[in-house]
């Protein structure tokens, strides 16, 4: 199934692993609305034909995060008061990816 509304299938069958690392999160004055940057490391193992080569992706997740309220809808919460976050926009940015690019051919 595809959780990403709009996005192909991009890793169809590759076996991958994704490793999330630092994270950095500020929350805003409003206390309902914070951002969020986690970086992250994805490898992506080739199969078949390509048996034994990796493709590495290097990056970063820079999130829009909202707090809903207890109910998970939009009901107004007090700042700071615990509630639901959700990934309001996410914005995926690549600084390097190393390795055989042809791996993701294999479906």
């Amino acid at each position: 199934m595809n959780r990403h509304r709009g996005w192909p299938n991009r890793l169809g069958r590759i076996k991958s692993q994704h490793a999330l690392t630092t994270q950095s999160i500020v929350i805003n004055a409003d206390g309902k609305t914070a951002s969020a940057t986690t970086y992250f490391t994805g490898a992506h193992f080739g199969r078949e034909t390509r048996l034994g080569t990796v493709l590495t992706a290097y990056g970063a997740y820079v999130d829009e995060l909202i707090c809903l309220g207890e109910e998970g809808n939009e009901q107004p919460i007090l700042p700071g008061a615990s509630g639901k976050w959700l990934i309001k926009k996410r914005n995926v940015s690549f600084f390097a990816r190393i390795g055989d690019e042809k791996i993701m051919d294999d479906r």
